[in-house]
């Protein structure tokens, strides 16, 4: 965390230095922002199984995001942006299975085809973001709409399963704890929907919401009957160099 927030300090230094730099030359058709804020969401099966039945807890976990944004303007309210944003996506859940069907379930020591019990999973992702959205400018310029993609890099991983096959028991003899950090995929594309408000000429609100199109975890992890996707949304604030 203490990385993560030195690195936007020094974003935001050297993007002030360079607006001011070609502020007169440049903010016609080019401008910059820095943003921060937490991602809230998870690691998520797309659709949900038929097989998890309830979920007993979900824990967010804190997960930072920082960035820089550069806007180039078509016309006065339009332009195309890009980001290069370092995050965490990151959660954990506590879910109930019933007779969830499973196409490998050697890899929980079990020879039946399905699973029923308590699951814990844990899931840590840390990534190296570019976006590359639509913006639209309303209300003055104070509200910005943007769509578009975006592609990630993964740096470094933790996914843990915990399996209690036997609940009724208090015994955790009968926990199996898996590893999966071989299953996550090094990288992702998705979708970027989002917008920002500003309360001033620098300081806004941002949103942003993304949704994996390749999965987070490989193929190989679709063996066991689902595959996961990271469903997130970042909010936090931005501030815009003049």
């Amino acid at each position: 965390m203490r990385k993560i927030i030195i690195l936007f300090s020094l974003l935001v230094s050297v993007l002030s230095l360079k607006a001011q730099t070609n502020k007169e030359s440049k903010s016609k058709f080019l401008s910059w922002q820095a943003f921060a804020g937490l991602n809230l969401g998870a690691t998520s099966p797309v659709p949900v199984p038929k097989g998890v039945t309830k979920v007993y807890a979900w824990y967010p976990n804190t997960n930072p995001s920082v960035g820089i944004t550069g806007v180039h303007k078509f016309t006065e309210h339009h332009g195309l942006g890009f980001s290069l944003q370092a995050e965490r996506k990151s959660f954990k859940a506590t879910t109930k299975l019933e007779n969830l069907a499973v196409g490998d379930a050697s890899q929980y020591g079990e020879d039946s085809e399905t699973l029923s019990g308590n699951q814990q999973t844990s899931f840590e992702a840390r990534y190296i973001s570019l976006p590359l959205f639509y913006i639209a400018s309303l209300a003055q310029n104070n509200l910005k709409l943007y769509a578009g993609t975006y592609a990630s890099l993964l740096l470094g991983t933790s996914f843990k399963i915990v399996m209690d096959t036997d609940p009724e028991t208090l015994d955790d003899s009968t926990f199996q704890r898996l590893s999966m950090d071989d299953y996550v995929r090094p990288y992702e594309i998705g979708f970027i929907f989002g917008s920002d408000y500003f309360f001033s000429n620098n300081l806004g609100a941002t949103v942003r919401f993304t949704a994996g199109i390749t999965s987070a975890t490989k193929d190989e992890f679709a063996n066991i009957g689902y595959s996961l996707h990271n469903l997130y949304a970042l909010v936090g604030i931005t501030y815009r160099f003049q």
